[in-house]
């Protein structure tokens, strides 16, 4: 059987493509039933995050001529269950969106209640994830904007060098968190809809419940821009 991650962490192209295509697939079902469980996070409730270490992040941005990080969707086979199960992929690109990384996998996938009260107006990032905690089911119509089905964002390069200047803590003692929210709004014709969306922000997990409420210089949050239209 072929292996999927390399001892790196990091998903080979060809099983990329495939677990890539599975989302896709999976997705454009506007009546899959099985779009929740994609994000279940075993016992502990729903995936509310995934998390690379700071040293994954500083392997992304040192990428000769690198300009974006890319976030892709996937569906990976659970090893114990077979069952999809929801993960992302960073990797970097270059001005004319040339791949320059591998497919880097996170460090893990968490479950964890949304914290409110980081520096957006109006909390805003906190109404995205409680949004997204709240929400009793998941629907393909959640992951579909009017360009079709999501495949993931993009992030300037800035928004992942921003979590690296880290006040002088030692990078092994640090992450970056990528948080899943979903984002209310109301359509051209009349339709209130919630689109799923990321956020990114550095955490220090040595600081306990004080991490995940630093100073504002600390936190970094972006829109992103999704895909498609943008490839």
């Amino acid at each position: 059987m072929q292996k999927s991650t390399t001892a790196e962490g990091t998903l080979a192209p060809a099983l990329f493509d495939e677990y890539a295509a599975e989302w896709h697939s999976k997705i454009s079902d506007v009546g899959n039933p099985d779009v929740t469980s994609y994000f279940a996070n075993g016992d502990s409730g729903r995936l509310t995050y995934v998390y690379f270490s700071i040293q994954r992040v500083a392997e992304l941005v040192s990428a000769v001529g690198v300009q974006h990080i890319k976030a892709r969707f996937v569906l990976m086979p659970d090893a114990s269950t077979g069952q999809y199960r929801f993960s992302l992929v960073l990797f970097a690109a270059d001005k004319d969106d040339r791949q320059l990384t591998a497919y880097y996998l996170p460090d893990a996938l968490q479950a964890v209640p949304p914290t409110v009260g980081e520096p957006l107006p109006g909390s805003l990032a906190g109404l995205w994830q409680a949004a997204w905690a709240e929400a009793t089911l998941l629907t393909s119509a959640m992951f579909t904007t009017s360009y079709g089905v999501l495949k993931g964002y993009n992030f300037d390069l800035k928004d992942f060098l921003t979590p690296l200047f880290t006040n002088g803590q030692p990078y092994d003692k640090q992450q970056v968190r990528v948080w899943l929210g979903l984002h209310g709004y109301t359509t051209p014709d009349d339709q209130p809809t919630q689109t799923f969306g990321l956020m990114v922000r550095r955490f220090d997990p040595t600081q306990g419940a004080a991490g995940q409420l630093q100073a504002a210089d600390d936190v970094f949050f972006d829109l992103s821009t999704p895909c498609p239209p943008v490839d």
